[in-house]
């Protein structure tokens, strides 16, 4: 029977030195990796949301983009695509967790975690 490869293993058998050095760097980071994730999920997360000094406009939408003006898509084809996208979304979303595997564990969470004491 194989052995089932875990997330980790498999970015560790999939980037080099280098890569997984400054994939570490950035899961050490919170606020870089927020930042980041901020960037890459903006599309999807920050259309259409209301913000103070800023007039409202709910039709910058990415939902809307799944319904044509011309009403020529059925609502099986858009719930389809949303449904794909929402799910590209997650899949995003689960490679930013995985991002997080490879965040070193300081020296002073090792002496603070001594099962000795």
């Amino acid at each position: 029977m194989s052995k089932q490869i875990t997330e980790k293993e498999m970015l560790e058998l999939s980037l080099s030195k280098n890569e997984l050095a400054e994939l570490q760097i950035l899961a050490d980071n919170p606020v870089a990796l927020k930042a980041v994730k901020k960037a890459v999920l903006s599309g999807i997360y920050f259309q259409g949301t209301l913000r103070p000094d800023v007039d409202s406009f709910p039709m910058y939408n990415f939902l809307y983009s799944f319904v044509p003006a011309n009403g020529q898509r059925s609502d099986a084809e858009v719930g389809q695509d949303l449904k794909a996208a929402l799910e590209g979304a997650r899949m995003v979303e689960s490679g930013f967790s995985n991002i997080e595997l490879f965040k070193k564990v300081s020296e002073e969470k090792k002496k603070k975690d001594n099962p000795a004491r």
